[in-house]
């Protein structure tokens, strides 16, 4: 998804790979604070869609659900 973003001009200032880390990050990160209490696990399907929402989209992704 990262590099189809920098192929076609929308991440021309971030590598792929560092942005697909910070994601990954992320994600992480909610599922540490889910699991030890501080989000509501029933919240976590909202919390990662508005996680990966700040992350640039290439037209052709698909989330997976």
């Amino acid at each position: 998804m990262f590099r189809q973003g920098q192929a076609e001009g929308l991440l021309t200032d971030r590598s792929p790979e560092r942005l697909a880390l910070i994601l990954l990050a992320t994600l992480q990160g909610l599922a540490g604070l889910v699991n030890c209490g501080v989000a509501p696990a029933d919240q976590v399907g909202v919390l990662v869609d508005e996680a990966v929402a700040r992350f640039p989209h290439t037209a052709g992704s698909t989330a997976a659900r």
